[in-house]
């Protein structure tokens, strides 16, 4: 049992909130909160009062895990699940498989109206040039903007995540 977990279970059986047992060895509610849900390990000099604070026999956590420094679980992130990532980069890949269609479908529809203009107009080889390139300009332009909007969106998802 993990130090946060024997925490807790100490907690509970002795009948006490988190409020009531800060109090007793001298720390902060949130402190005991993020003890307990492994946020942050407990001093060597906290689990020590919690000994003495509680008559339990010396050495009581040593059994649980090595006893650290408070840490943040920053460095916890950088484990996440690789499915976590791999369903980011399925949604990414399908908004962008899904932009580039959109764009081909515009381009195309683009082109339509150019054979209506074409056919009411007659032959002009200068004004077809010039609207197929537009339409082929717009739908390059559209994916280009479409793919690196995905990529900030999934960076910056990313930093707020490890921001928080």
């Amino acid at each position: 049992m993990r130090v946060g977990q024997r925490i807790k279970h100490l907690r509970i059986s002795l009948g006490l909130s988190q409020e009531n047992f800060a109090e007793r060895i001298g720390v902060e509610r949130n402190t005991i909160s993020l003890w307990e849900r492994e946020k942050q390990t407990p001093s060597k000099k906290h689990l020590e009062d919690v000994e003495r604070a509680f008559a339990l026999p010396q050495g009581y956590f040593a059994a649980a895990q090595p006893v650290a420094t408070p840490t943040n679980t920053s460095d916890k992130k950088s484990t996440r699940p690789a499915a976590a990532l791999a369903k980011k980069i399925v949604i990414s890949a399908t908004a962008i498989v899904a932009l580039v269609v959109t764009c081909v479908l515009i381009a195309l529809w683009g082109q339509r109206i150019f054979w209506s203009i074409h056919t009411y107009l007659g032959e002009v080889s200068a004004f077809k040039t010039v609207a197929v390139a537009c339409c082929t300009i717009f739908a390059i332009i559209a994916s280009v903007v479409g793919l690196f909007y995905c990529i900030f969106k999934i960076l910056y998802v990313k930093k707020q995540k490890d921001a928080r």
